[in-house]
């Protein structure tokens, strides 16, 4: 009988990792084992016909697994009550080491059986772990109770989960000629699995850099507005000049809103892990890119530069993770809007 009475969320949460890895390899028996799917992905890495179409890009992702059980073994340990809720029982870790569990069995999935579920496990997964940095920070900022976290947090997911299944399975066209072109068909035709993949998952991204930009200038605009746009023209690849534009007003306005209301000041020490979080992350746009081009691409070999991006990332978020846990205050902070 196993004991819960210590590591319980360890402990679940390896279990339903198990139970989830079970039930992929037993569906893998009469779905995917021995056949090789011909819908490109645009991955460099070879597709075989066994239980893992991409061997060297999935087992990788369970690096994100391997962090999220790692935060929720050392929970155990944390106090009850604290002042900082990624260091006390509070829902925040358990949130955050879920998100990165269920990102990487997402990710599994999806370059393991390259099925439609697969790749709505995967990309759920991916609005579940970034959607959360922004709300947990404007948690912070404007003393939300935790019911009220969870309760806004978990909404807008299944919302955003749903309306990309719902795209995802139906290939719903929305406008037809739009500007731009997708990823690996080539259409320009804007799909309603866009708004999630390209405008929700963009925008929690510059949402948050804007959010941690406030926290570190001391609400400074002239510091909050470009961030956010400097990464949008330098990490994504091919996007629509339609949604640039759209982005960059949001962002605009984002910053504008959140340096005239800041709330709470959130001290936090950016160095090392902060730093550290964006510069494994940038390492893994780079390689993430490596393995798109024809150059670098070596589609038979063990080492696959996508499989290099999980591995980067995963650092990433518990490089995050450990820069969470040095808030030390919330004190209020003046209105520089002024």
């Amino acid at each position: 009988m196993l004991n819960f009475s210590t590591k319980k969320e360890f402990k679940i949460a390896l279990i339903c990792t198990t139970i989830f890895l079970s039930t992929y390899f037993i569906l893998g028996i009469f779905f995917w084992n021995g056949i090789i799917f011909e819908e490109l992905d645009g991955f460099c890495e070879k597709k075989y016909e066994g239980f893992l179409k991409e061997p060297m890009n999935s087992l990788s992702s369970l690096a994100y697994v391997l962090v999220g059980l790692y935060i929720l073994y050392n929970y155990d340990n944390f106090p009850i009550k604290g002042t900082n809720p990624m260091l006390s029982k509070d829902i925040a870790p358990i949130i955050y080491a879920t998100g990165s569990i269920y990102l990487g069995l997402g990710s599994f999935a999806m370059h393991g059986s390259n099925t439609t579920i697969g790749g709505i496990l995967d990309w759920s997964g991916m609005l579940f772990f970034i959607s959360f940095p922004v709300f947990y920070n404007l948690s912070r900022s404007y003393s939300w109770i935790e019911g009220r976290l969870l309760l806004l947090y978990s909404s807008i997911f299944i919302f955003t989960a749903f309306i990309d299944s719902i795209g995802t399975i139906t290939d719903f066209v929305i406008i037809e000629d739009y500007s731009g072109k997708d990823s690996f068909t080539g259409s320009k035709d804007l799909k309603l699995k866009h708004i999630t993949r390209d405008y929700f998952w963009s925008l929690y991204i510059g949402t948050w850099i804007i959010l941690e930009a406030k926290n570190i200038s001391k609400n400074k605009l002239i510091i909050m507005a470009p961030l956010p746009l400097i990464a949008l023209f330098t990490l994504t690849v091919n996007a629509p000049w339609v949604l640039l534009t759209i982005l960059t007003i949001l962002f605009l306005g984002i910053a504008y809103a959140l340096n005239h209301y800041p709330g709470r000041e959130i001290i936090r020490k950016p160095s090392p892990y902060l730093w550290g979080g964006i510069l494994t992350y940038i390492l893994g746009n780079i390689v993430w890119r490596m393995d798109k081009t024809v150059e670098y691409c070596n589609a038979s070999s063990l080492f696959q530069y996508h499989a290099l991006w999980h591995i980067s990332t995963a650092f990433s978020i518990l490089f995050f993770y450990n820069y969470f846990t040095t808030e030390k205050s919330n004190s209020l902070i003046e209105d520089t809007s002024e």
